[in-house]
């Protein structure tokens, strides 16, 4: 959680904060998973909803939020 929550940091500039929904996601069949996505406070993009969309700034930077993280995660492996 920390590395993901740094990387979600370093590239928004907004402090990281864990959050626990009931919904059902693929992280339920993991042992030691956890669902990670980027929302910013700014934008509701109505998640889910029949309107739901993704600012396309936003779509780019969470790829890099994404890649950063998997950079540190396997790293850690070593």
């Amino acid at each position: 959680m920390k590395t993901l929550l740094g990387s979600y940091e370093r590239y928004t500039g907004i402090k990281g904060e864990p959050l626990s929904t009931g919904g059902g996601t693929y992280v339920h069949y993991l042992d030691r998973g956890v669902a990670f996505g980027c929302m910013t406070p700014d934008v509701d993009n109505h998640m889910h909803g029949d309107d739901e969309f993704m600012v396309i700034d936003t779509l780019l930077m969470s790829a890099k939020i994404f890649a950063d993280a998997m950079i540190k995660i396997c790293n850690d492996l070593d």
